[in-house]
């Protein structure tokens, strides 16, 4: 799978931090930087999450209750999919 990791914005487009492939496992890390989401007066992202399948159909979105707010340096976030019906909606 591919998970895409954003930064929810209120003003401007919401930031794309970054992408990667899940392991045969499901896990994945993704690293970025502070500068790719500081705008105004943000000191922390608000993160959310979309799963991609091998043929780039959506799987999951983050759902806006489940938006990490003000997320810290570090952040774990477990995601189950319904392989193969996928939900639409995560935490």
């Amino acid at each position: 799978m591919v998970v895409r990791l954003y930064d929810r914005d209120h003003i401007f487009e919401d930031d794309f931090l970054g992408m990667v492939r899940t392991d045969e496992n499901g896990d994945f890390t993704i690293v970025y930087r502070t500068q790719a989401f500081r705008r105004l007066l943000e000191a922390k992202p608000d993160l959310y999450v979309r799963v991609f399948d091998p043929q780039d159909e959506t799987l999951l979105y983050t759902s806006e209750s489940a938006v990490r707010c003000e997320a810290g340096q570090m952040e774990q976030l477990d995601i189950s999919i319904d392989w193969p019906n996928p939900v639409q909606s995560g935490t």
